[in-house]
């Protein structure tokens, strides 16, 4: 997702608008715009991963002779006979019985991926590719916080993402040994296989990017569920802090800070453009 000017966002309805029409994008403003676009994005990974692995899946069951006519068999006798025992219903349906369905299953455990790896495999090729470099310049003009210890790690793993895009080349692929990498509760349990990688001397090295993939993920829900907030939001900020006030006229305060002045960067150059949000909350 590299950000380029006039480009249309679909993500949740962000759009982009002439600036005489809006005005100013104020401080609150700006930095919910940004929030929305990085919650809107992760998402869309996510949704787009899920459709792709969703026929994979179905297209596997269709190419293997068999599979699609024992499950149906398997899912008729269990409905014909709902109070009666697994194995006195389930194992005479299927031809072969017992023995079969074993063979089944050491077959689906040999290819040596399940379908939530599978999806999580496909976000991150997705979010490497394409929508890495985007995810991560939002990351950058944001400023995360927690009032509760618990989240404390979230923050944590987001000061390392910024640290190590404005340190280290993106050649870098791995933390350093030693780093103090939160992994606990930050990258969901599935993508956790895939971020290990062992290094000449057969010592194990957490991936940036498989990180980061479980990192926005999570990141999305907390924001979601105001377990982490956004410095100098409106929408998004502390729970604890009152609504930010207005002008005189009534209008937002217009101070600019490091959100605003991201969003008129990338707009400058688009015949008069800027970002604005409109989304349903």
């Amino acid at each position: 997702m590299i950000l380029t000017d006039g480009q249309q966002l679909h993500a949740r309805g962000l759009r982009l608008e002439p600036a005489d029409e809006r005005g100013d994008v104020g401080q609150a403003g700006a930095t919910d715009t940004l929030v929305d676009l990085l919650i809107a994005t992760a998402h869309r990974i996510n949704a787009r991963a899920d459709t792709k692995v969703t026929g994979d899946f179905v297209a596997e069951l269709k190419r293997v002779s068999g599979k699609e006519n024992i499950l149906f068999k398997m899912t008729e006798a269990a409905l014909g006979s709902p109070e009666s025992r697994g194995e006195d219903v389930i194992y005479p349906a299927v031809p072969g019985g017992y023995r079969t369905l074993v063979q089944l299953l050491h077959e689906y455990k040999a290819k040596g991926t399940s379908y939530r790896q599978h999806k999580q495999r496909v976000f991150k090729a997705s979010y490497t590719n394409h929508y890495r470099t985007g995810l991560i310049q939002i990351l950058e003009v944001l400023e995360f916080g927690s009032t509760n210890t618990v989240h404390a790690p979230m923050v944590q793993a987001l000061t390392l993402i910024k640290r190590y895009k404005a340190e280290q080349s993106n050649r870098v692929k791995c933390y350093a040994l030693g780093e103090s990498v939160p992994v606990e509760g930050i990258v969901p349990a599935e993508l956790v296989e895939l971020m290990y990688r062992a290094d000449s001397t057969k010592r194990q090295r957490i991936l940036r990017t498989v990180y980061e993939c479980g990192v926005f993920q999570t990141l999305r829900e907390k924001l979601r569920c105001k377990e982490i907030w956004v410095v100098g939001a409106d929408r998004w900020r502390a729970p604890t802090t009152t609504c930010r006030r207005t002008s005189r006229t009534g209008g937002p305060r217009t101070t600019p800070n490091s959100a605003n002045r991201w969003i008129r960067r990338r707009s400058s150059t688009s015949s008069g453009t800027r970002w604005t949000p409109n989304c349903r909350r």
